[in-house]
Formats: C-alpha cells, sequence, structure tokens
C-alpha cells in the first residue's frame, strides 16, 4: 500500500525543488541560454528560462509545471518576428 505525504512534507519538497531548480536556471543563463547553447532565440521578453524562475518563485516547483510547459511550447518560432511580452504575474495565472 502507498503512503500518502503530508502536507508539510510536501511543502517542504516543493521548497526545496523550487530552490534547486531556480539555482540550474541560473547556472544555465549564467552559461548563455539558449542562444550560447542551443542555438536558438526566445520569442519573448523576459525569457523562458526568466519566465520558469518567476513561475516557480510566485507559485512553487508543482505549480509552475504546466505554465513553463506551455510557454516552452511557444517558445522558438521561427515565423516571429518581433519578440512578445509576455512576463508571470501571479494575478494572471493563478
Amino acid at each position: 500500500m502507498v503512503e500518502r505525504i503530508s502536507n508539510r512534507d510536501f511543502r517542504a519538497l516543493n521548497s526545496l525543488l523550487s530552490e534547486m531548480a531556480c539555482k540550474v536556471i541560473t547556472y544555465y543563463q549564467s552559461k548563455g541560454g539558449g542562444a550560447k547553447l542551443f542555438n536558438i532565440d526566445c520569442n519573448f521578453e523576459p525569457t523562458c528560462s526568466e519566465y520558469a524562475k518567476q513561475a516557480i518563485r510566485t507559485i512553487g516547483f508543482f505549480a509552475a509545471i504546466p505554465y513553463v510547459i506551455d510557454r516552452l511550447k511557444r517558445c522558438s518560432d521561427p515565423d516571429k518576428i518581433e519578440r512578445e511580452i509576455d512576463p508571470f504575474t501571479e494575478k494572471n495565472h493563478v
């Protein structure tokens, strides 16, 4: 039988994963992000990695996952001519 995780343990895990994810994203950004590592340019301002950090810091790791995936699916459209301004704001997403 599977044991349920307590709310306190879930919050602690969410906090730990949020901190780790933000550190990984910051490292990725320090190495040049998608422009340098994958030779792609983000179609959004702020960049997708910064958007992910904003979402994770605002609503937590697990709640941010669907928003980050949606944003990444819309990024790197070769037909886009200009950047779209699309910051993560809690009032628009929660």
